[in-house]
């Protein structure tokens, strides 16, 4: 996480983060990719890095879809 923060720090950027999801309910694949987020925004916050960081998500199903 250190190195992301110091790797986002070097320039303006948009950070995508990709979930990989098999047989986990959506529900729970939601909840990781939301404490991730608060963990980066947090990070990014007490860094004062000179401008908003963007955090998009998206989720790949392996199966197509939540089962």
């Amino acid at each position: 996480m250190d190195q992301l923060m110091e790797v986002l720090k070097t320039s303006p950027a948009v950070l995508r983060l990709s979930y990989l999801a098999d047989v986990e309910s959506e529900g729970l694949v939601r909840k990781r990719l939301k404490v991730l987020k608060k963990e980066i925004d947090e990070r990014w916050e007490s860094l004062d890095a000179g401008y908003r960081l963007t955090i998009e998500t998206e989720v790949f199903w392996r199966r197509g879809g939540p089962l």
